[in-house]
């Protein structure tokens, strides 16, 4: 993609770093998956981004983003989110997500409507996310992060067992096993293992955010271990604006045409 480009985002004291793609009256605000990045985004799902000025977010401390960046907090990114869509309408505003991402998205829309048009990518998003980032994660590794008692060695350890027992796949644990490789990527590890159980969205409020959109399209894998698709097939039924598309593939799969 020729015309990516990074960008630097100052806010306040602090600094968000990610990826600007395209041109267009809408606005498209995209949040990748746990541990990548805008870019990734924008090469895996290059159909989206048609007659749109996209902005692709890095996560603090993961994908593309410095290992001296800011910490992650909810507050900054909705400070970043309302500078971007200040002059803008709902039917204008595009948010576009992947896994993790779509838990932040909807954290954001309950507590301020901006987007009229959500497109969610295998979202793990529903109450149960811990048990969900544990398909991929053993609970007692989550249990070593929450401690604080990471080792390299042993995470090393745990990642290459869960691949060889096919708990993960060859996707999953390439990205995965970037914590193992450095200590500052282990301290983020830890950081975001806290701050994910606070992100919660119940079900009524699910439910309600997303009455206040014009249209959401939910892309969902068939052999997806992270995505609860059920959960969202179930909340579907409740909302005629929701579109379900079920695809071949897994978590990490490329949509390269809607």
């Amino acid at each position: 993609m020729d015309n990516l480009t990074r960008f630097k985002q100052q806010i306040g004291k602090y600094r968000l770093e990610g990826c600007k793609l395209g041109e267009g009256s809408d606005l498209a605000i995209c949040l990748p998956g746990f541990s990548l990045s805008g870019e990734w985004m924008a090469r895996h799902y290059p159909a989206l981004w048609t007659g749109k000025c996209c902005y692709l977010l890095d996560w603090p401390g993961l994908g593309d983003e410095s290992l001296d960046s800011t910490p992650f907090d909810i507050n900054i990114i909705s400070a970043w989110v309302k500078m971007l869509v200040h002059d803008k309408k709902p039917d204008n505003i595009w948010l576009v997500c992947h896994s993790f991402g779509a838990r932040v998205a909807c954290r954001l829309l309950a507590e301020n409507p901006f987007a009229g048009h959500l497109i969610l990518i295998a979202p793990v998003t529903e109450m149960n996310l811990r048990e969900s980032f544990i398909r991929v994660i053993p609970s007692k590794l989550y249990n070593v992060l929450v401690r604080y008692m990471l080792s390299k060695k042993r995470l090393g350890y745990i990642l290459n067992l869960a691949k060889k027992t096919g708990i993960i796949n060859v996707q999953e644990y390439s990205f995965l096993s970037e914590f193992s490789k450095n200590d500052k990527l282990n301290e983020y590890l830890i950081h975001y293992a806290l701050v994910i159980p606070r992100l919660e969205v119940s079900t009524l409020m699910m439910n309600k955010l997303l009455g206040f959109l014009y249209e959401c399209r939910i892309f969902l894998f068939q052999n997806d271990k992270l995505c609860n698709n059920k959960y969202w097939q179930n909340i579907a039924k409740e909302h005629t604006n929701i579109e379900i598309k079920s695809l071949k593939g897994n978590h990490f799969t490329r949509i390269s045409k809607v």
